[in-house]
């Protein structure tokens, strides 16, 4: 396989040059535009003067964030693949990018983050077919219309805390689990419980089963 051409859009500098880096140790790329937000990946893909084999596209970013980025690379890259880093994570979000047309997702969160693979099946079948994979629902529901953003972005660690948390862990066993204070644990708690607009284990348990937590190991 030749160099893959590469487009990424990420507003945290540090996360897009940890994530680039890990990419460049798995499979050979060739990064032909990278920017914090959907406005300056688009300006730096023009200059370029090349189409993208796969763009990279956070969700949470300013100016223009990933949902208004994704019909401007649809319309000027047709060919382009567009792939999803994130860390929301409700199932309606993610159904309705599959529906608008992305052809991949993968959590933010994830420690197993296999790019190589992901690319290869992305350029092979046309989708990276990953846990978080939803095959396009029926067209009698207009997504562009009522389109599903998601509303709850969390954090690597507050995601973790609800893993860990949905298993039946206590607070100060995940505290030691996590390797951090219980105090700093119950700050993720308190956190994800203002989210959520909730103030009980029972009902966040609740909230993670909802959407999938319950069944996730990675």
């Amino acid at each position: 396989m030749n160099s893959i051409k590469l487009a990424y859009a990420e507003d945290h500098t540090l996360v897009r040059k940890g994530i680039i880096s890990i990419i460049q140790s798995q499979i050979a790329v060739t990064i032909i535009a990278e920017a914090a937000n959907g406005k300056e990946l688009l300006i730096a893909l023009e200059k370029s003067n090349q189409i993208p084999d796969i763009a990279i596209v956070d969700l949470s970013m300013p100016v223009m964030n990933g949902y208004d980025l994704i019909p401007h690379l649809q319309e000027r890259y047709p060919t382009c693949k567009i792939l999803i880093i994130s860390f929301v994570i409700e199932p309606n979000a993610i159904q309705h990018l599959f529906n608008v047309g992305v052809h991949g997702f993968i959590d933010k969160s994830d420690a197993k983050l296999h790019f190589a693979s992901a690319f290869t099946q992305i350029l092979e079948t046309g989708y990276f077919k990953n846990h978080l994979y939803m095959p396009k629902q029926a067209e009698q529901l207009n997504w562009k219309k009522n389109k599903f953003h998601g509303t709850i972005p969390f954090t690597h660690a507050e995601i973790e805390f609800m893993k860990y948390n949905v298993k039946g862990l206590v607070l100060i066993d995940i505290a030691a689990i996590m390797c951090l204070s219980p105090k700093t644990v119950e700050n993720y708690r308190n956190s994800i419980y203002q989210k959520l607009g909730i103030n009980s284990r029972e009902a966040l348990i609740e909230y993670a089963k909802s959407i999938g937590l319950e069944k996730r190991d990675d």
